[in-house]
């Protein structure tokens, strides 16, 4: 796997986020997510993957499509 750039972290993220998030803490994100790709700020992945592992556990949702490659792209630029 080629090394994954801050865009590719951010959209991992964003597909996270879209698919458990709701209300306000969407929101939240995708403000945060817009605002770090708008400035190329470096990825609060950290306290992201914090974040929706609490929602995911709470989730009736089934887990999101290719889980483990998304949280792999955090991790890899966070981490």
């Amino acid at each position: 796997m080629e090394w994954p750039s801050i865009k590719d972290c951010y959209a991992a993220m964003s597909a996270f986020s879209e698919y458990y998030m709701e209300g306000e803490q969407l929101e939240e994100w995708r403000s945060i997510i817009e605002t770090g790709l708008n400035e190329e700020r470096f990825p609060p992945g950290k306290g992201f993957l914090y974040e929706i592992e609490k929602v995911m556990k709470t989730s009736s949702k089934p887990e999101i499509q290719d889980r483990k490659n998304l949280h792999e792209i955090i991790c890899m630029v966070c981490i």
